[in-house]
């Protein structure tokens, strides 16, 4: 319960309120070669930024189930084609050849973001490069919020994806409160990153600091995940280094905190750019109008505290900042994402391996 006194302090008019901004400007979009994009009509629009005399554009069910016997578009002197015709209840990866002479450079993608009825955030992390030369593989990993409006169509759609592992980063309330609708063939594990205690307590917290609340959530995911929660991170990367495991989803309540820092670690393990993991994390902000929805009530009966949608934003919105600082916190305080992971976070040195093995692939694929 908050205080007398912490009541108080938020009855009382407030002078200077901050203006944060808003979710739209914080988006980035990741530096790809390749993106899809969903249009109205459901056709997939591809675009490109390599140079080739010709595309060619291949699809299959699966990223290693790429139909090579007849394209499905093929493109000169374009850097875009519109694929029609598929079938919306099965995801759809993609393998473009570049021909440039005799020379063919192939690459996988899909769309990023699932076309869910009733899931919000779900998020594949594949196609992004690494320092190394590499690119994290398609269907491998996906990111999330809650499952628990999930429609039959959206079960079936996970269903055919081959899902093996949901896991659940919540608390024991919210997982009761919210349960998750579990797609066919697929294991429900709970990883909760905070007990329901702390999960509370650092809500009271921010509430009695709305001031700066922008700092408290910064120190949310630098003091309190990253530093306390070390090892329960640790077993998250430890699942998604069993190739049993994958594909995997990971998941919190909106996708954007808990699962933020846990994807955070996952792509600084696998050599991902920070600037990429940056713009990654900002992409949950598509999303804002579902979570400022999804907190609708709780504004209305904090508004006779005089708090409004502005003071909450901090909260409800995914500013690239926090994952700068977070990459700077590990960087400043364990030295390397290998030495935080095989330190704190107690992950095995195979165990990081694999995580890498299993997730990476060569940037150039030339059977």
């Amino acid at each position: 319960m908050i205080d007398a006194k912490t009541l108080l302090k938020l009855m009382l008019p407030r002078r200077g309120r901050r203006k944060y901004p808003t979710a739209e400007s914080l988006i980035i979009q990741p530096q790809v070669d390749v993106i899809v994009a969903r249009q109205p009509n459901d056709d997939l629009l591809i675009t490109w930024t390599l140079n080739a005399e010709a595309v060619e554009i291949y699809g299959g069910p699966q990223p290693d189930h790429i139909d090579r016997t007849a394209p499905l578009a093929r493109v000169v002197g374009e850097r875009s084609a519109s694929i029609s015709g598929l079938d919306p209840a099965q995801r759809t990866y993609f393998e473009l050849a570049f021909h440039r002479g005799s020379t063919v450079t192939r690459r996988k993608t899909a769309e990023r973001a699932l076309p869910l009825q009733g899931g919000a955030n779900f998020r594949d992390l594949g196609g992004y490069h690494t320092a190394d030369g590499r690119s994290v593989r398609w269907g491998c990993i996906f990111r999330s919020g809650g499952l628990s409006r999930l429609t039959e169509q959206d079960g079936v759609y996970l269903s055919r994806m081959g899902l093996r592992v949901v896991c659940d980063l919540r608390t024991e309330r919210e997982i009761n409160e919210e349960p998750d609708q579990i797609p066919e063939g697929a294991q429900y594990l709970k990883i909760p990153i905070l007990s329901d205690e702390e999960s509370a307590e650092s809500a009271r917290y921010m509430l009695g600091n709305l001031k700066r609340l922008d700092a408290m959530v910064e120190e949310s995911y630098t003091d309190l995940m990253v530093d306390q929660k070390a090892a329960v991170f640790g077993d998250v990367l430890r699942l998604c280094a069993n190739p049993d495991n994958l594909p995997a989803m990971i998941h919190c309540t909106a996708g954007k905190d808990r699962t933020g820092v846990a994807i955070v670690l996952l792509l600084m393990a696998l050599g991902v750019p920070d600037e990429t993991i940056i713009a990654d994390y900002s992409l949950t902000n598509m999303y804002y109008t579902h979570l400022r929805d999804a907190q609708r009530s709780n504004l209305r009966k904090l508004a006779v505290f005089r708090v409004t949608l502005n003071d909450f934003l901090p909260a409800l919105t995914a500013n690239p900042t926090l994952i700068r600082a977070t990459i700077h916190h590990i960087q400043a305080h364990y030295g390397t994402i290998e030495a935080y992971l095989t330190g704190p976070a107690g992950l095995e040195p195979d165990a990081l391996n694999r995580l890498r093995d299993n997730l990476l692939e060569p940037l150039d694929d030339q059977p």
